[in-house]
C-alpha cells in the first residue's frame, strides 16, 4: 500500500523535470565519452573567461559551457551568478546550462535568492526553477520561497510551489495561506501545482485543503488531492460517499488513488470491500492492482472475495497478476477451492516471480504428499527462471522429498544473480538446511554481498558460525564507509528479534545524509517493530531532517514500531496486577 501511494506521487510530480524522489534534482552524469574540453580548452578556462567583463568572451564562454555540461559541474556557481547578467543570451543559456548540474550545490542558493528579488521576471523564472533543482540545501531560502509564492509571475509562483517539498517543516507550513490562494486560482495548472505543495505539509488545514479538492473539475486536481488525502488520518469516515463516487471517475489514476484510499477506512469495510471488488474489474489494469492491494490491507480474504480475485491471476497487466499471486500465496488452505486455476497457471505463467507466487499458493492449497503438486515442483524446479526452482527447491526439502538434488540447486544457484534468494531459502529451512554450512561458511569468507547472504543464512539455520555471522552483519551495519552497509542493513531487518543487535548501527545510519541509506535503514526498523523501539527519537530526527520520500518511509516506520509498542503496553495492563480481569 505505501509503495502503491508513493508511485502515485511520484507521477503527481512528473510535471517537476530534474526532481528526484528525495527533492534533489539530479547532477548529469559524466559518461566515458563526455567531453571535457571545447576548443581544447578545458572548464576552468570558460569559467575565468565567463567571470570577466568582456561581453564576447562571457558568450563564448556560456556557450562553451553549455557544450561541456555533462562534465561542468565546477562552473555551477559561474553559471548561477551569470543568470543576472546583463545580456540575455548570456542569461539564458547560463539558467539552460545550469539545470544540468545544479542538483546539491548548495553554495549557489544565496545568489539565487538574490535573484529571486530581481526586477526583471525572466531572472526571477529562471532563479526560482533552479531553485526547486538545487535539492534539500534549498531549505535555507524559506523567507525567499515563501515571498515567491506571491510573485506578480505565474511561472515564478509555480516553480517556487515546485521548492516548498525541500523546505523545513516550519517553513513549509508558512507557505500555506499563498497554496489556499493558488488552490482557488483558476488555472488548473496553478491548483495542481498548489495541491502538489500541500502534500509535503503537516498541518490541521492540510486534510481540509485535500477534501475540498476532491470536487475541483480538473481530473489531475482531483487525483492529487486523494494522493494528499493518503497521507493524513481518515477522520469521522464522512468523507467515504465521495471517495467511493470517484472510484468511478472518468480518469483512471483517480480510481486508482481513490481505490488505495478508501482501503484505509477500516470501519467502513461494510461498503468499501464491496466497492473494492468490483475495481476488481476495472478497466485500466493498474486499478485492478490497486483494489487487489487494498483487500490486502483490509484483509478481507472471504471465500466470496478469494473467488472473486482468481480471475486475476491471469490479468494481461503484470503489475495485477503480481498483486494477485501475491495475496494467494499467503492465503494457505483458503485456496483450496483453486486449486485447478493455480495448477493451471503454474504451466502458462511467464514471469518468475509470479510463477514461483502461484507455487507457493498450490503448496498451501494441496495436503502434504500430494503427487501431482510434487510432480510441479519438480518440474518448475527443473524448468527455467530462478526465483520458481529456488521456491520449489525448497519446499521438496520441506516436504522431504528429493532433499539432496534440491540442496545441490539452492547451493548452484548461490553462485547467481539471485545469491541472495537462494541464501535466504537455505536460512529459512533451519536444520534442514545444515548440510549446506561447510558452502556458506566459504561463501560468507569471500566477503560482499554474497557474503552477508551467506552469513544472514547461517543465523537463520543456527550454524555453529552463527555468532560470527551476526557479527560480520553488525560490524558491517556500523561501517558506513563500506559499500555493502545497506545490503546489512536489509539483513538485519529480515533477522527478526536476533537483529536487533544491529541497532546502534542502525541508528546511526539514520543520521546519514544520502536519503537511499535513510529509506532502507527505516524499512528494516519497520520489519523489526517493537525491537526497533529504542530507534524511535532517531527516527523522528530523519523524518525532520528528511526530504518528502524519506519522510515517507519514516513515517511508516514510526507508524509501525509505536503501534506495536502501544499494543504491547495495552496487553501489559490487562494482565498486569492491576488488572480488574481475573
Amino acid at each position: 500500500m505505501r509503495a502503491l501511494i508513493c508511485s502515485v506521487v511520484i507521477l503527481a510530480l512528473a510535471a517537476a523535470p530534474g526532481i528526484a524522489q528525495d527533492g534533489t534534482a539530479p547532477r548529469s552524469a559524466a559518461t566515458d565519452d563526455a567531453p571535457t574540453t571545447f576548443e581544447g580548452e578545458p572548464v576552468s578556462h570558460w569559467v575565468d573567461l565567463l567571470r570577466a567583463d568582456n561581453l564576447q568572451g562571457r558568450q563564448k564562454a556560456v556557450w562553451a559551457l553549455w557544450h561541456l555540461r555533462n562534465t561542468a559541474a565546477d562552473a555551477t556557481p559561474a553559471l548561477v551568478v551569470a543568470v543576472r547578467d546583463d545580456d540575455e543570451y548570456v542569461r539564458t543559456t547560463a539558467a539552460n546550462t545550469a539545470q544540468y548540474v545544479i542538483g546539491g550545490h548548495d553554495e549557489v542558493v544565496p545568489d539565487l535568492e538574490v535573484a529571486l528579488r530581481d526586477e526583471r521576471v525572466q531572472v526571477r523564472r529562471d532563479a526560482s526553477r533552479l531553485l526547486s533543482l538545487v535539492g534539500r540545501g534549498a531549505a535555507s531560502a524559506g523567507d525567499a520561497v515563501i515571498a515567491a509564492l506571491d510573485d506578480d509571475d505565474a511561472e515564478v509562483r509555480k516553480n517556487a510551489m515546485g521548492t516548498v517539498m525541500v523546505l523545513a517543516p516550519e517553513d513549509a507550513t508558512r507557505a500555506l495561506p499563498a497554496i489556499r490562494r493558488g488552490l482557488a486560482n483558476a488555472d488548473e495548472s496553478a491548483r495542481s501545482w498548489a495541491m502538489n505543495a500541500l502534500f509535503f505539509i503537516d498541518s490541521e488545514a492540510t486534510r481540509a485543503l485535500a477534501l475540498a479538492g476532491l470536487d475541483d473539475e480538473s481530473a489531475v486536481v482531483r487525483e492529487r488531492s486523494l494522493a494528499v488525502l493518503s497521507t493524513t488520518g481518515t477522520g469521522d469516515g464522512s468523507e467515504v460517499p465521495r471517495l467511493l463516487e470517484l472510484v468511478g471517475d472518468t480518469s483512471w489514476l483517480t480510481r486508482r488513488v481513490a481505490v488505495q484510499v478508501i482501503s484505509r477506512y477500516e470501519a467502513q469495510r461494510d461498503v468499501v470491500v464491496p466497492a473494492l471488488i468490483a475495481a476488481l474489474g476495472d478497466e485500466h489494469g493498474w486499478v485492478r492492482g490497486a483494489a487487489v492491494d487494498g483487500l490486502t490491507v483490509l484483509k478481507a480474504w472471504q471465500p466470496s472475495t478469494v473467488t472473486a480475485l482468481v480471475p486475476v491471476l491471469k490479468d494481461d497487466e503484470v503489475l495485477a497478476r503480481m498483486a494477485a499471486t501475491n495475496v494467494f500465496a499467503t492465503l494457505g488452505s483458503a485456496a483450496t477451492p483453486h486449486r485447478a486455476k493455480l495448477l493451471e497457471r503454474v504451466t502458462t505463467e511467464e514471469v518468475d516471480t509470479a510463477r514461483a507466487n502461484v507455487l507457493r499458493a498450490l503448496v498451501g492449497a494441496s495436503d502434504a504428499g500430494d503427487e501431482v503438486v510434487e510432480a510441479a515442483l519438480r518440474r518448475a524446479m527443473a524448468g527455467d527462471g530462478d526465483v520458481t526452482p529456488i521456491f520449489a527447491a525448497q519446499a521438496l526439502i520441506r516436504q522431504h522429498v528429493s532433499s539432496e538434488p534440491a540442496i545441490a540447486l539452492l547451493v548452484a544457484k548461490l553462485d547467481g544473480a539471485y545469491y541472495a534468494t537462494a541464501a535466504k531459502a537455505l536460512g529459512e529451512l533451519g536444520a534442514l538446511g545444515a548440510s549446506t554450512e561447510p558452502t556458506l561458511v566459504a561463501m560468507m569468507e569471500r566477503g560482499g554481498r554474497e557474503g552477508l547472504s551467506a552469513a544472514q543464512a547461517l543465523v537463520r539455520i543456527g550454524s555453529a558460525d552463527a555468532a560470527g555471522a551476526l557479527d560480520l552483519i553488525v560490524e558491517t551495519v556500523e561501517d558506513a564507509q563500506t559499500p555493502f552497509r545497506t545490503h546489512a542493513i536489509a539483513l538485519a531487518g529480515d533477522l527478526g528479534p536476533v537483529g536487533a543487535q544491529a541497532l546502534p548501527g542502525m541508528i546511526a545510519a539514520l543520521s546519514s545524509p544520502a536519503s537511499r541509506v535513510v529509506i532502507i535503514t527505516s524499512d528494516a526498523l519497520e520489519r523489526l517493530g517493537i525491537t526497533a523501539r529504542s530507534a524511535l527519537d532517531a527516527l523522528h530526527e530523519a523524518e525532520a531532517r528528511g526530504g518528502w520520500r524519506t519522510r515517507f518511509s519514516v513515517r511508516a516506520a514510526i507508524a509501525k514500531i509505536e503501534a506495536a509498542v502501544a499494543a504491547a503496553e495495552t496487553t501489559h495492563k490487562r494482565s498486569g496486577p492491576d488488572s480488574d480481569e481475573d
